[in-house]
C-alpha cells in the first residue's frame, strides 16, 4: 500500500468516527428528551392522582339549622377556607374531608373549630386529613370513647384542653408542627399511656397531663424552656428523663406528683433539684435522696 492510500483510509476512518459519535450523541439527545417528558408525565400523573384521592364532600346550606351541611359535619366559610364547627351525624369512625365543595367553589377544610367534638361519647376513631392547620380549643372535649389519634404535620396552632376529659384515649401522636403542649391539653386522660411529640418543642402548658392515672413515664426532651404548674399533676408517672438544660427549674414542675420515683437530669443541674422540696424523697441520678 503506497503512502496516498494510506493516508485516505485514516482519513476515511476518523470522518466515520466522527459520524458515529455524532449518532451517539443525537440518541442520547433523543433519550435525554423522552425520559424529561417521561418524568413530566409522571409528576402531572402523581399531581393529578394526588388531586384525585383528596376526598372532596359537597355541602349545602340547611335553612333550618342555618349551617352548611356535608356528610357528617357542620361547617362555616372562613378567608377562603372551611371550618368544621361541629356533628351532624354520629358514628364510631370518622375522616374529615380534605375539601369542601360549597356553591360551585373548592374549599380546603383547614379547621377544627373550637368545641367542634365536644359531647361526641360515640366516636372511636377519628382521620385527620394532612392539610389541617388548625385544631380549636376543647376540639374534642368530653369525646369519652376516642382512643387513639395521630394528628398529621400539617397542624401548627393548637388551642388549649383539646383533649380534655377524653377518659378512653390510650395512645396520642403529636405532628411536627407543634411547638408545644397546650394548656390542659390531655387533663383526665385516665388511660393515656403513651405521647409522642415532636423534638424541638418549647414548653408544656399547665395541666397539660393533669390526672393522667395510667401515664407511667416521660420524658422532658431537650429544647424545652418552661413546664406550667401543676403539668402532671395526680398523674401516675413514675420515672422521669428531663433533658432539657435551659428549663426553668421549680417545685410548680412537680407539685402533685406522688408517684415519681426515679427522676433523671442534666448532672449540671442536679443540685438545683435536689433542692427543690417536692423531690425530697424521689432518687435523683440514681441517688435517693437524704431523709
Amino acid at each position: 500500500m503506497g503512502v496516498a492510500p494510506y493516508f485516505f483510509v485514516r482519513k476515511k476512518m476518523k470522518r466515520l468516527k466522527y459520524v458515529i459519535v455524532a449518532m451517539a450523541m443525537a440518541v442520547l439527545i433523543l433519550f435525554t428528551g423522552c425520559s424529561g417528558d417521561k418524568q413530566k408525565q409522571t409528576k402531572e400523573k402523581s399531581s393529578e392522582d394526588k388531586n384525585a384521592e383528596s376526598i372532596r364532600v359537597e355541602g349545602s346550606y340547611d335553612d333550618e339549622l342555618e349551617e352548611i351541611v356535608g356528610d357528617s359535619f357542620f361547617y362555616r366559610i372562613e378567608d377562603g377556607i372551611a371550618v368544621l364547627s361541629g356533628i351532624y351525624q354520629y358514628r364510631e369512625s370518622e375522616e374529615i374531608p380534605d375539601i369542601l365543595q360549597y356553591e360551585g367553589k373548592d374549599y380546603p377544610i383547614e379547621k377544627i373549630g373550637e368545641n367542634a367534638f365536644q359531647d361526641d361519647s360515640v366516636l372511636r376513631l377519628i382521620t385527620l386529613p394532612e392539610g389541617m392547620k388548625e385544631i380549636g380549643s376543647n376540639a374534642f372535649y368530653d369525646c369519652d370513647n376516642i382512643e387513639e389519634i395521630v394528628i398529621p404535620d400539617s397542624v401548627k396552632k393548637y388551642g388549649d384542653g383539646i383533649f380534655f376529659n377524653c377518659e378512653r384515649l390510650q395512645k396520642a401522636v403529636l405532628g411536627n408542627g407543634l411547638e408545644g403542649i397546650p394548656d390542659e391539653m390531655f387533663s383526665n386522660c385516665y388511660a393515656l399511656t403513651e405521647v409522642e411529640y415532636p423534638q424541638g418543642i418549647k414548653y408544656i402548658g399547665k395541666e397539660a397531663l393533669w390526672a393522667c392515672e395510667s401515664l407511667k413515664s416521660f420524658t422532658i426532651s431537650g429544647d424545652i424552656v418552661t413546664v406550667g404548674d401543676r403539668a402532671f399533676y395526680a398523674s401516675a408517672i413514675e420515672t422521669m428523663d428531663i433533658k432539657a438544660e435551659s428549663l426553668k427549674i421549680s417545685d410548680d414542675i412537680f407539685e402533685g406528683m406522688d408517684k415519681l420515683q426515679e427522676l433523671t437530669v442534666p448532672t449540671e443541674y442536679e443540685k438545683d433539684y435536689k433542692a427543690l422540696e417536692n423531690l425530697s424523697q424521689v432518687s435523683i441520678n440514681g441517688q435517693k435522696q437524704e431523709e
